[in-house]
């Protein structure tokens, strides 16, 4: 069996996919990068030093319509928020009566 490391081992150096990891500030071998990066074994101390906080500003074109914005997306996948760039599109109505649990009364 292979030995456990503790939670601090794990926030630091897990990895969902190859340069995202848990948390998003503070990344890369510097510290420099946001996002995505390569672990860096003082992640933990920089958010400490910085008062457990990482601030980054999302870009002003991208703040509104993040479900459509193309802005959003494509800066949301820069940073390993989101797997791929595509809108997110809500069905809000569907007439099909597959589809929809409360169809519309019949005429007689």
């Amino acid at each position: 069996m292979a030995p456990r490391g503790d939670y601090a081992d794990y926030i630091v150096n897990h990895q969902r996919k190859p340069g995202v990891g848990p948390l998003a500030g503070f990344c890369g071998s510097d510290g420099n990068q946001f996002g995505t990066g390569v672990p860096n074994p003082n992640q933990l101390e920089a958010y400490k030093a910085n008062g457990s906080f990482c601030q980054h500003e999302i870009p002003a074109e991208s703040l509104y319509f993040k479900h459509v914005n193309q802005a959003y997306q494509g800066w949301a996948v820069g940073i390993g928020l989101l797997p791929e760039a595509s809108p997110l599109l809500l069905l809000r109505w569907c007439s099909n009566s597959i589809l929809n649990p409360w169809p519309l009364p019949t005429r007689r």
